[in-house]
């Protein structure tokens, strides 16, 4: 079973999206990615990501080489964008900021929080390939996230 996870991790390191998972100590990940989100004070709209649950503090790693990007929005909150060769990655409600600018594979991004329109500390995270519409990260967070879900 640990030659497959090698084999995997070996793939993700030369060709996987994700090269890395965003929150490795943390693996409950939620697939809700298209769920119609209907909150207390919140508009209406369709969840475009997936959310992976941590307490607040816990990093958040750039899944791949890239450029990192900061903004604010009443839904997100603290959010920040990694630009790379294939898309970006979207990470929202941050309690505060990691490294800016240009990054490497497992550089700090932020850590994780509950702000803007967010229940609970979590890190939301969507997928814009080609650097447009989301679509569902999971398949690319199960990927990269399996060494931390062996518990190798």
């Amino acid at each position: 079973m640990h030659t497959r996870y090698r084999s995997l991790q070996s793939w993700l390191d030369s060709a996987g999206i994700f090269r890395t998972c965003p929150v490795p100590a943390f693996t409950t990940i939620y697939d809700n990615f298209g769920v119609v989100v209907r909150l207390p004070d919140v508009p209406v709209h369709v969840h475009q990501g997936d959310d992976v649950m941590a307490p607040t503090g816990v990093p958040i790693l750039a899944p791949f080489d890239g450029y990192a990007t900061t903004g604010r929005s009443k839904l997100g909150g603290l959010e920040v964008r990694v630009f790379g060769a294939d898309g970006y990655i979207y990470n929202a409600h941050l309690s505060r900021l990691g490294s800016l600018g240009y990054v490497t594979v497992g550089d700090v991004v932020g850590y994780v929080g509950s702000t803007g329109d967010a229940s609970g500390p979590h890190d939301h995270i969507e997928w814009h390939p080609g650097d447009g519409a989301a679509v569902d990260p999971n398949p690319f967070l199960t990927a990269a996230c399996v060494d931390a879900l062996s518990g190798s």
